[in-house]
């Protein structure tokens, strides 16, 4: 069996609130008063890291860099129960805690599964992660995948500090930057969801490079029911094209929306779109109705894609493509099975984590 790998990559929560232009929020962020965006203490910059997790038997091993932070200070690194950054890092809720334990250090027995300690920057206000974890994991009913990683203000006192607070979030102060664990790699197990009627997930998307699109795509599905639902809006998106949007196999915007691999086909369908703008494999949506002010609302109900099983969404990403030289109707041919077949344009891009 292939091994497990996934990547969280961290946008400071500034940016996240903001739908910062520049491409996935690395520098040259604004806030309201004009001013550069500083995400800590002294930092010229906000707030950015690439974290990769690996499974390794009972191991996951976690490396990875994390810039724009103040210089030789320590920040709490936590794994949190949403993948849900619409309201930017606070909504990724508490710490990952499904077995109800009280906050500690990450080399305690009894602690919440998403405390993962501190992170210590050097100088220049970068951390190098190198961190080996038996508590978390990226498969079976407590997966991480499709939660949120957080950078925290400040150092975690991991349980120590002697006050409530201790024992809820080692008082390691505001989130600084997030960032949801998506799957690189097609393999992956996700989560059982036995003890909830309804599982819900949550897709922010962010600009690329050279246009203004963002939006909030939202997904619901009934234990047992083959069918999702699909709402959400978007806005900044141009008229003068079609556009679709669609999964993608990987949740991985380390190097943007090309980094998301191809679209998600994991029955490696042909993929023909008709004249109603439907499809016939999962994850793939057709053309969106866009307004004249470059508006598009989305509400689909889906019988193809699923949040539960080996093929769920869940960690993987959602991009809107510029379908240049697309028709509705793609030649099926086993080149086209399970990959882009035109020469496309991919304008946005957000990683599916789970929600409340």
């Amino acid at each position: 069996m292939s091994t497990l790998r996934a990547k969280a990559v961290l946008i400071g929560d500034e940016v996240h609130v903001a739908g910062n232009k520049d491409q996935w929020g690395r520098g040259g962020a604004t806030s309201a008063e004009g001013k550069d965006s500083t995400s800590a203490g002294s930092s010229k910059k906000p707030v950015y890291g690439v974290i990769e997790f690996e499974q390794q038997g009972d191991t996951v091993v976690i490396t990875g860099k994390i810039e724009g932070l103040s210089e030789n200070t320590q920040h709490g690194f936590h794994i949190h129960e949403f993948g849900d950054v619409s309201n930017g890092c606070t909504s990724a809720g508490a710490h990952f805690n499904p077995h109800k334990k009280q906050h500690a250090g990450p080399e305690d027995t009894d602690r919440h599964v998403g405390d993962l300690g501190n992170i210590q920057t050097d100088a220049n206000g970068v951390a190098a992660v190198n961190i080996k974890d038996k508590m978390i994991s990226l498969n079976g009913e407590h997966s991480i995948l499709g939660r949120c990683l957080v950078v925290h203000e400040k150092p975690d006192d991991l349980g120590r500090g002697g006050d409530d607070e201790s024992k809820k979030t080692g008082n390691a102060g505001k989130r600084l930057a997030c960032g949801i664990v998506g799957t690189v790699n097609p393999e992956k197990k996700m989560p059982s969801q036995q003890d909830t009627a309804i599982i819900r997930a949550v897709c922010v998307l962010k600009n690329g490079e050279n246009n203004n699109i963002q939006g909030v795509i939202r997904f619901a599905q009934m234990i047992g029911l083959n069918q999702m639902k699909i709402t959400g809006e978007l806005q900044g998106l141009p008229t003068d094209r079609k556009l679709t949007f669609r999964i993608h196999e990987y949740g991985d915007l380390s190097n943007g929306s090309i980094s998301t691999g191809n679209r998600f086909n994991p029955e490696q369908k042909s993929t023909s779109l008709s004249k109603d703008h439907t499809a016939n494999v999962e994850g793939e949506y057709g053309n969106l109705q866009i307004t004249p002010e470059g508006h598009a609302k989305i509400d689909i109900i889906d019988k193809r894609s699923t949040l539960f099983g080996p093929s769920s969404i869940i960690g993987r990403s959602i991009v809107i493509t510029d379908e240049k030289e697309e028709d509705f109707t793609r030649i099926d041919t086993e080149e086209n099975k399970g990959t882009a077949t035109t020469n496309t344009n991919r304008l946005a891009a957000g990683v599916i984590g789970i929600c409340p």
